[in-house]
């Protein structure tokens, strides 16, 4: 109730036996009555039988291909698997299978097949390795049988807690299904992901790669957490990539169009201030604050730190350049030529208490460039006034980067 009430559209419950499968038909009939409709996913340990008996209390069923079945013999070494193994495990993996298809068909329910990067069965490991092409494998074997039967209302996981693994393998099945001419959807998670920062950055990275790629129907940010709290993310991902397809506003954050030129507009003024490949951090200034500013005050602004000798030198929170606005005066211009010794890159108007190294800015001190490798792309930079929410200043964070 509490994730429906967050905006969550899909909800999963973990059935781990047969008491947790009979649990589900009372946890159905109890949301119905409340009148919260929200689909509910059965999520299945092991177990076929499990599986069956939930079919008839829930909308969908997840399936995982390396615990489902496919755990009859075990092998010492690659050279052990022949064949005739190959097939015999394919050959139980239906025979596990079957029944739950045809139930789904008749009842007209979905299945997920969802993929999981830590627990590929052997056989599948002794055949692929631990590897994306292995999910591929086995996500694909069970995508047949479905097929075999008529039956076409299931959607494909293949998650990992590694984001690069799991973003690989996303992006091997969708080209295998391009070959196969299947369109299946595509439900994306990084599993395990954790909690707090580390936790929703790991699922923005897996997730956000797959969505810019065109990928992705459902979403889910796996949190260590309780499971409302993963809304928030998910709303804030699938804001972000409307955003970038459509140029409507985030969380109350106007964005132009001219906001997206730096994905395709080649830059005809380069600038050269510091820019890193994992991102920028740019502070913007008055004229009057900063003149306002002594030394120790300047450090503390711009995460600098200032040694007893007197010598100004960056740390890893320091900003990268500065971006001032209004025209320099000479006090100004002799505390921008001490952000150059740092070095801290300065953009700002053109004028004649500018110090050399400064550079030049032609839309009020907002006009940035993005490097990639060793061309330059240009764009708008976002301007924040402190009135946006948290989530209007992620979210617009990170669309650009």
């Amino acid at each position: 109730m509490k994730c429906a009430e967050m905006g969550i559209d899909i909800v999963r419950v973990t059935v781990q036996g047969m008491t947790e499968a009979k649990a589900c038909e009372h946890i159905k009939k109890k949301l119905l009555e409340k009148g919260c409709k929200t689909p509910i996913v059965a999520d299945i340990h092991f177990t076929p039988k499990v599986a069956l008996v939930c079919a008839d209390f829930v909308d969908k069923v997840r399936v995982n291909p390396g615990n489902f079945a496919d755990g009859r013999k075990s092998f010492d070494t690659i050279s052990e698997l022949t064949e005739e193994d190959v097939k015999e495990a394919q050959e139980a993996i239906e025979e596990a299978l079957t029944p739950l298809v045809l139930k789904l068909k008749e009842q007209g329910k979905a299945m997920r097949i969802g993929v999981n990067h830590g627990s590929l069965a052997e056989r599948i490991l002794f055949q692929y390795g631990d590897s994306p092409e292995g999910m591929v494998a086995s996500a694909i074997e069970f995508g047949e049988i479905c097929r075999k039967h008529d039956y076409h209302d299931f959607i494909f996981s293949m998650k990992s807690s590694n984001p690069q693994v799991m973003v690989n393998a996303y992006r091997q099945l969708a080209r295998e299904m391009y070959k196969l001419g299947w369109d299946y959807p595509l439900h994306l998670g990084v599993t395990e992901a954790g909690g707090g920062a580390d936790g929703r950055i790991k699922s923005a990275v897996g997730i956000g790669a797959l969505l810019l790629d065109g990928l992705g129907d459902t979403i889910r940010v796996s949190l260590t957490e309780d499971p409302e709290f993963e809304a928030k993310p998910c709303i804030a991902l699938r804001g972000w990539v409307s955003c970038r397809i459509s140029l409507k506003p985030i969380h109350g954050l106007v964005v132009s169009k001219e906001l997206f030129s730096f994905w395709s507009t080649r830059c005809s003024w380069p600038i050269d201030v510091p820019l890193n490949h994992d991102g920028s951090v740019f502070a913007r200034m008055s004229v009057k604050e900063l003149a306002d500013l002594d030394i120790q005050k300047l450090c503390d602004r711009l995460g600098l730190r200032l040694r007893a000798d007197g010598d100004v030198q960056m740390e890893w929170k320091s900003v990268d350049a500065v971006v001032l606005d209004g025209m320099v005066t000479p006090n100004v211009g002799v505390k921008l030529k001490t952000l150059l010794d740092v070095p801290t890159g300065v953009i700002c108007k053109a004028g004649p208490n500018v110090p050399e190294g400064v550079r030049s800015s032609r839309c009020g001190g907002v006009f940035l460039c993005v490097c990639v490798g060793d061309e330059r792309l240009g764009g708008y930079a976002i301007v924040f006034d402190g009135e946006e929410s948290e989530d209007g200043r992620c979210g617009a964070t990170n669309l650009v980067g």
